[in-house]
């Protein structure tokens, strides 16, 4: 088989950009299918990549170097936010640990997209694609255009592009109401968070930003214990419906209370971006208080060095 690059669309996640050279080239076939096909598609670029991860795969098909890949089109980004050994890699410079291999098919417990998202696709090009930014978990809401996303009703949604379901009728409209302000105004701020960890190139330090979310938390809830004082932020932010449809297991206070005792669980990418939504106004403000306490932290560091 002849090399041939397949490149993704921006924004595109992995397990969408599968299924849609999946659909050009064979149709709606499964998600078995679809991987052989990649597998092979990228031996024809790279002879040793059929042993590869599929989001290391999909990078050598696309002509991408893996790390951009990864950082752009999986959601690792989102689900690796902290690592707690040694100097922080870049994503995708490393051969993935479980919770990394889950990166390029992870995503929300229904695929989403955004109606309005497709129509401008169709309108300069013969197909649309699903956003990783329309698959995150909670976002109900596309950041683009500030309306409901729609889920796919059907066992394999990748087999097809978005604007094929919406011509069959298999969506169904988020359950946000756009009404509510606190509900969209939640949205924003958690959309902008998950934003922030979508833009680095490589996880947070786990003590660096514990000692940070600790410290923020103690600011807002001065009066709680640090055993329930991160829940206590969190039902104080979030709006109520919101947390009944995204995430129940936040009203067991110890999900959130225990958010440092692993950095195991795929989930707790979702965990720091609500905590972090709840904490700040905004990204901005999440990224101002976060520079100022590296320089707070490395002027102590050089106070204790000259002390000793």
């Amino acid at each position: 088989m002849n090399a041939t690059f397949f490149p993704p669309m921006p924004d595109e996640l992995a397990e969408a950009h599968a299924g849609r050279v999946g659909a050009f080239l064979a149709g709606p076939i499964s998600k078995s299918q679809r991987h052989s096909l990649i597998r092979k598609l990228a031996e024809a670029v790279v002879p040793s990549a059929g042993a590869l991860p599929n989001s290391w795969q999909l990078a050598a098909l696309s002509g991408m170097p893996r790390t951009d890949y990864v950082r752009h089109h999986t959601m690792l980004p989102v689900i690796a936010v902290v690592e707690g050994q040694g100097p922080t890699s870049p994503f995708g410079a490393e051969k993935p640990s479980r919770v990394i291999r889950s990166g390029a098919t992870l995503h929300a417990r229904r695929v989403h997209l955004c109606r309005k998202c497709v129509q401008e696709d169709l309108s300069s090009r013969p197909y649309s694609w699903f956003r990783r930014n329309h698959n995150l978990p909670g976002i109900e809401m596309c950041p683009r255009h500030a309306c409901p996303l729609e889920s796919v009703h059907a066992p394999d949604p990748w087999c097809r592009l978005p604007h094929h379901w919406l011509a069959r009728g298999d969506t169904e409209p988020s359950e946000i109401n756009p009404q509510s302000k606190s509900e969209c105004q939640f949205q924003v701020r958690l959309q902008e968070t998950y934003q922030h960890f979508l833009d680095r190139d490589r996880p947070y330090h786990l003590a660096h930003l514990h000692a940070f979310l600790r410290k923020r938390a103690r600011e807002l809830e001065p009066k709680k214990s640090p055993y329930d004082m991160y829940s206590a932020v969190v039902f104080k932010a979030a709006p109520k419906e919101w947390v009944r449809r995204n995430c129940p297991e936040i009203g067991r206070g110890h999900v959130l209370d225990a958010i440092g005792s692993s950095i195991a669980l795929p989930s707790h990418g979702f965990l720091y971006a609500v905590l972090l939504g709840a904490m700040f106004s905004s990204a901005e403000e999440f990224e101002r208080s976060m520079a100022l306490s590296d320089r707070t932290s490395s002027n102590d560091v050089e106070l204790c060095r000259l002390a000793a």
